[in-house]
């Protein structure tokens, strides 16, 4: 007798377990519609985060390659701009004509984001100037000295976004003078998500 009633128990809890799983499965095929529903907003949801996520992604990546193009192409400009500049510089200076280059100076500087322009002597002093405060004074921490040595035409970039291009001015046989000046370009902003 108490091995038919332990294979009773083991009999009943086995049922047991079968009701509750289909009771489970039962409740779920009776309610298909709405686990169907309930499954498709979760994928949808799910596949819209994915989605989000990869864009702002995409939008990182496009953001740093444009900033990246845009200060090449900054770069590009600033040197094409500097050599005819040089150019005039250099004619009228050996014309011994520095009224004129005060004049190109003056007007040159009057362009959107350029912020001054130095003609530098190879000692040190500065010939002209946008700022008549420097003229005939050896230059001092305005600019930096090696910028007088330097044999090409030079663009640095400063923290504070300005863009210090420079130039020699070479004269027949000698340095004549250096050009240096400053340019800071216009922010790109991008649209941020809000």
């Amino acid at each position: 007798m108490r091995n038919s009633n332990k294979n009773d128990l083991f009999l009943e809890n086995k049922t047991n377990k079968s009701k509750k799983k289909n009771n489970i499965f039962s409740f779920i095929w009776k309610y298909a519609t709405i686990f169907t529903l309930l499954l498709g907003v979760f994928s949808v949801y799910a596949m819209y985060l994915w989605k989000d996520n990869q864009s702002k992604k995409d939008i990182i990546f496009i953001q740093k390659e444009v900033t990246e193009q845009v200060d090449k192409n900054r770069r590009e400009l600033l040197m094409y701009m500097i050599k005819p500049l040089v150019w005039s510089i250099r004619t009228e200076i050996m014309r011994g004509n520095l009224e004129q280059v005060n004049y190109l100076i003056s007007d040159f500087v009057k362009e959107k984001n350029l912020l001054y322009i130095h003609i530098i002597e190879p000692n040190g002093n500065v010939l002209l100037s946008t700022n008549k405060k420097l003229e005939t004074n050896i230059i001092g921490t305005e600019i930096d000295t090696s910028l007088l040595r330097i044999q090409k035409p030079l663009i640095e970039s400063y923290v504070n976004d300005i863009f210090v291009v420079a130039a020699p001015v070479m004269g027949v046989d000698r340095r004549i003078a250096t050009v240096v000046f400053g340019y800071k370009p216009d922010m790109i902003i991008m649209d941020k998500e809000k």
